[in-house]
């Protein structure tokens, strides 16, 4: 079997038969993983059935309960229900990405990232790019406070609305914060807030000045 006629099937059938025999099958496994190198969602997919293998094999269950062990959240052990693993069946979560690594390592593919790990370097750069549009909004809310133009040259109303919105943008930031009456309070006063339509950047109207 040359990795050129390896079908996203065998390749799968392939992880599968690993998780439940282990010895004498990485060969096998090696050409399916070199054959799909590049191919992130056949790796989860042969992953995934190294998972569900394994789990038949070290808790003598049904490939169906296997399935359904593998697709339940990471264990937590203060969210102990039906949605996450056991402490036991983490446990061998944690084995299966073991020899996953041990593997993909063997296949010469070094430092690949499982789809999981792929998925968190998504997340925080996501967050990331939060973080400093949060902070661009802040900076843009102290120059209004604090501006460097000669004050003859700050359009006043312009000023006041752009403040307004970044107050606004924090408060969206910072909601589940804004409790009890000052909470109350300073939502009101957000909301009530006159903001002009000729702000820039404050997304209402279409930044002419009204006739």
């Amino acid at each position: 079997m040359t990795t050129e006629k390896i079908t996203r099937e065998q390749a799968i059938a392939a992880g599968l038969k690993f998780g439940q025999n282990l010895a004498g099958q990485y060969g096998s496994l090696t050409l399916a993983l070199q054959a799909f190198k590049g191919d992130e969602e056949v790796r989860s997919e042969i992953l995934k059935a190294i998972s569900i293998g394994y789990l038949m094999r070290k808790f003598d269950i049904s490939k169906a309960e296997a399935e359904r062990i593998a697709g339940l959240k990471k264990y937590n052990e203060s969210k102990q229900d039906d949605d996450h693993r056991t402490f036991e069946q983490e446990r061998v979560m944690a084995t299966v990405r073991m020899l996953w690594s041990r593997a993909n390592k063997l296949a010469g593919i070094v430092n690949e990232k499982t789809p999981n790990q792929i998925k968190a370097d998504q997340t925080r750069a996501a967050k990331e790019a939060a973080r400093k549009v949060h902070e661009s909004q802040m900076e843009q809310a102290w120059e209004i406070v604090h501006p460097t133009a000669p004050a003859t040259a700050v359009d006043v109303d312009a000023a006041m609305a752009r403040f307004v919105m970044a107050m606004r943008s924090y408060h969206d930031g910072h909601a589940a914060q804004f409790v009890g009456d000052s909470g109350s309070a300073w939502r009101d006063w957000i909301a009530a807030a006159p903001v002009s339509k000729t702000a820039k950047g404050n997304g209402k109207g279409n930044g002419k000045k009204a006739a």
